[in-house]
């Protein structure tokens, strides 16, 4: 059984796209896979085919582009495209684990299926299974991250979310677990996101069901540091940001190797994930490296 790492994308040209394919084919994964396209144009189209990306469509148009329309917000949408794909699956091509990410600014330094193997094994007892989800830390609890913790209270109100600003914010660009257990997270983000008071509330649910039963015992809570699994650039590497955010981390800061282009942990581990690299001072070696 593979391994499939799923993006969705929409409006996106290849000069966006290309940095999350191009670190997929470089950094040794084996597996499939996939992009759900959604207003994408065709010569974009062509060039995942070229470099063996599986692109799902909802709709195509006379010019060969394409199309999709939908008053749901894709930040929301793209958690029923996720799980809608995987349900799609035939059995015999149902993966081992799934890898769900943004497309925009994410990237794979190296190969997610032996990460995953690497962290299962340093971190999990494999005599109960693997763990249905594997949840990427952002290094901060609730309370100290600004834009999170309104985030939180403007989609659930003021009473839970007293209670979650002690927790540890997990980001939901970055989800990782096995089949059934992303294919059925994504669509619980999915409806539990539809007609909130506001447009992305997508985080606030995947964090708030992760400290529910059963999700929460079933869930591999990755520390960025200890798992080098993933980085999370926007609250760990934004310069604009790390005066205030350094003395409320939950782990040391990255280091980035100049040598190879490539974020460690402060073990000189590189991380498997690179997410919102476009936030932090290394954006031009990363273009440079993967355009």
């Amino acid at each position: 059984m593979k391994d499939l790492i799923i993006g969705v994308s929409d409006g996106y040209d290849w000069n966006v796209i290309k940095y999350w394919v191009n670190s997929i084919r470089h950094c040794g994964f084996t597996g499939s896979a996939a992009l759900v396209a959604l207003n994408c144009d065709g010569a974009t189209l062509a060039k995942l085919g070229e470099s063996g990306i599986n692109v799902l469509m909802s709709g195509i148009d006379a010019q060969g582009n394409a199309v999709h329309r939908s008053e749901v917000p894709v930040i929301v949408e793209r958690f029923f495209h996720v799980s809608n794909a995987l349900s799609e699956l035939g059995h015999e091509h149902r993966p081992r684990y799934v890898i769900a990410t943004d497309v925009r600014d994410v990237i794979f330094q190296t190969d997610p299926s032996q990460a995953l193997d690497q962290l299962l094994h340093e971190t999990w007892d494999r005599a109960v299974g693997p763990p249905n989800l594997i949840a990427a830390s952002e290094g901060l609890r609730y309370k100290d991250e600004p834009w999170g913790d309104k985030n939180f209270h403007n989609t659930f109100g003021p009473h839970l979310h007293q209670i979650h600003r002690e927790h540890t914010i997990y980001n939901a660009g970055t989800i990782a677990g096995t089949y059934g257990g992303v294919k059925d997270a994504a669509m619980v983000i999915f409806q539990m996101s539809l007609n909130r008071p506001i447009r992305n509330p997508d985080q606030a649910v995947y964090n708030f069901l992760l400290q529910q039963s059963p999700f929460r015992a079933t869930t591999l809570f990755a520390d960025p540091d200890t798992s080098a699994w993933a980085c999370q650039g926007g609250t760990l590497m934004d310069p604009s940001k790390m005066a205030q955010f350094r003395p409320k981390l939950l782990c040391p800061e990255p280091l980035f190797d100049a040598e190879d282009g490539c974020v460690k942990t402060s073990s000189g581990r590189p991380y498997c994930l690179f997410h919102q690299w476009d936030r932090t001072r290394f954006k031009d070696e990363i273009m440079a490296k993967y355009g």
